[in-house]
């Protein structure tokens, strides 16, 4: 113990594989020392990892997270590679996350790291597994919008003072990754009885965008780094994201606006997405007012997951990109509508 305090001092994130004897909150140590993240390990569908009859993951209410442990490709000294099983094949994949993490935002707390790798992490199916099994690009980009911002842990990482005009919309608050543009722009948990999409193992918050006849535009961005286009195994690689949009029974077509923007370094634009009001086919569902706009009735699409793909050789030299998600007006006055947007991904496939 004392050893780990001593790194713990020194600003450590430490890792530890939780044991393969199959017992169920039994502490394997060191991993079950308070400040050291508990590894357990998963297969590849996310069920507890169970390898042989007297070999398989230790789990309980002491693990902190889980992650891919069975099969995994490992060199062996003169033999090349191999498979390899055992929460000591889990625990390097937490580290390696947690070191890429913490390369992205360095200024990031130990305790934020443990944070950040729990809450983006996907439900899993077993329990006594932790928070769910680590999802490294959930982790750095926050797609289902779980990672919320701690100021004592998790900073955050703004760009801009709220107010300052970004791209002549003002922001008024700015979150964890994602900058949110507008005064109707905001994360939050439900709107009325419509929640979350879950898929890909998340069910966490989502993005809500609101225009209306005052404010003719709201947006989310987030710019990431792109260091070289060796990056991408493949030829193209996939955007894709979940909406539900909300507007009004027999307003004009194309009165609403949904943009998809891909800028690349240089700033021209690579992709844009236009959706009209012609491709919303309204839901029968019950329709929903907003509290504080009680004329507003608006109804709603229901979820659905669009995606494009983006060919290797249009995104040119490496550097920072700027991924945007526009909800706007085409005509003036507009109607009100509103957007939610969950589990933005970026596939490399």
């Amino acid at each position: 113990m004392k050893a780990i305090n001593e790194a713990q001092s020194h600003r450590t994130v430490l890792i530890g594989a939780a044991g393969n004897d199959g017992e169920e909150n039994a502490p394997f140590y060191p991993a079950a020392y308070d400040g050291v993240i508990s590894v357990a390990a998963v297969d590849r569908n996310d069920d507890r990892s169970v390898w042989n009859s007297e070999e398989s993951s230790n789990f309980g209410d002491w693990i902190d997270i889980s992650a891919p442990g069975t099969n995994l490709r490992a060199a062996d000294l003169g033999l090349g590679h191999r498979g390899f099983n055992g929460t000591s094949a889990a625990a390097p994949v937490v580290t390696g996350a947690a070191s890429i993490l913490w390369s992205y935002y360095p200024k990031t707390s130990p305790e934020g790291i443990e944070y950040i790798l729990k809450e983006s992490s996907a439900e899993l199916n077993s329990t006594g597994l932790g928070a769910g099994r680590i999802d490294i690009f959930e982790a750095l980009f926050n797609g289902s919008f779980e990672v919320h911002s701690k100021p004592d842990i998790v900073p955050f990482h703004q760009i801009a003072e709220p107010g300052q005009p970004i791209g002549g919309v003002a922001i008024v608050k700015i979150g964890h990754y994602w900058i949110l543009e507008g005064p109707n722009t905001a994360i939050i948990p439900s709107l009325g009885p419509y929640g979350p999409n879950p898929r890909n193992g998340h069910s966490g918050e989502m993005a809500f965008l609101f225009v209306d006849f005052d404010i003719p535009e709201a947006r989310i961005s987030q710019s990431f780094n792109v260091p070289s286009i060796d990056e991408f195994e493949n030829e193209r690689f996939n955007i894709s994201f979940d909406y539900d949009v909300f507007i009004k029974d027999g307003g004009p077509d194309e009165a609403h606006l949904l943009q998809a923007i891909l800028e690349f370094p240089a700033g021209a634009e690579l992709h844009n997405l236009l959706l009209s009001k012609q491709e919303w086919v309204i839901d029968e569902d019950q329709p929903i007012s907003f509290s504080d706009r009680p004329n507003f009735i608006l109804r709603h699409t229901g979820w659905r997951t669009f995606s494009f793909f983006v060919s290797r050789n249009l995104v040119g030299i490496p550097g920072e990109f700027r991924f945007s998600i526009v909800l706007q007006h085409r005509l003036s006055p507009g109607e009100p509508a509103a957007l939610l947007i969950d589990n933005i991904r970026f596939t490399d496939n």
